[in-house]
């Protein structure tokens, strides 16, 4: 089982790293129509545009919904603190699907990507949860995901669309304890 486990926090980890290879300057620049100045070309004393709000813990993301609930605290393997994530994953779409492979979950300290923790605690992180296929309208509660902190400053959970060209995310901060 806990090799189960450790396999697909391993295919997962590919499979963001492959996501995360799709974006590059140049497409960024491409995104900017070219009829639009951009923010360093917009006359002194141009009002920027409002920003969009920073935390929402739970929304739709594609055919899914997503509700970042909670945080709790333990070690992973080699004994370093790490946080674990509950979220909330209810499969709107047509088909079976897994919040393992539907949702990607980054953490984020000091603005710096978390590395995901490995531990074979089961009363603090239980892997499976979020590895279960459900069928559509129906919700799965308390996947978690867990990452080894690197101090004691808050930390700002990102969860996005895994396969996806939009940009939405939903975001919380938790204080580390």
């Amino acid at each position: 089982m806990k090799k189960k486990a450790l396999v697909a926090r391993a295919l997962s980890l590919t499979v963001r790293s492959l996501a995360a290879c799709g974006t590059t300057p140049d497409t960024q620049k491409a995104k900017t129509p070219s009829n639009q100045p951009t923010q360093a070309e917009k006359a002194p004393g141009t009002p920027a545009a409002p920003e969009a709000p920073t935390e929402t813990d739970n929304g739709d993301l594609g055919a899914y919904h997503v509700a970042i609930k909670e945080a709790v605290f333990g070690k992973d393997y080699e004994g370093n603190p790490m946080i674990v994530v509950d979220y909330d994953f209810t499969n709107n779409s047509e088909n079976d699907a897994t919040a393992l492979f539907a949702v990607n979950i980054q953490a984020f300290q000091n603005g710096v990507e978390l590395e995901t923790a490995i531990t074979m605690d089961d009363s603090v992180y239980n892997v499976e949860t979020a590895q279960k296929q459900i069928k559509p309208s129906v919700t799965l509660e308390k996947c978690q995901s867990a990452f080894v902190l690197s101090d004691t400053s808050p930390v700002t959970i990102e969860v996005s669309e895994l396969i996806t060209l939009d940009d939405k995310k939903l975001v919380k901060t938790f204080e580390v304890k």
